[in-house]
């Protein structure tokens, strides 16, 4: 079984959308983005 290889994709994948929604976040602060936006970013990833 992989359970090696597995366990270095599950903290990738949790990391990233972490990394995005807080890019987001800032992103949304300045004014950058909007809801509309925020959708398709997060989609995207």
């Amino acid at each position: 079984m992989n359970d090696t290889s597995e366990n270095q994709f599950k903290p990738i994948a949790q990391i990233i959308p972490e990394f995005v929604t807080g890019l987001v976040a800032d992103l949304r602060k300045v004014g950058v983005i909007r809801g509309n936006d925020t959708k398709i970013q997060l989609s995207g990833t």
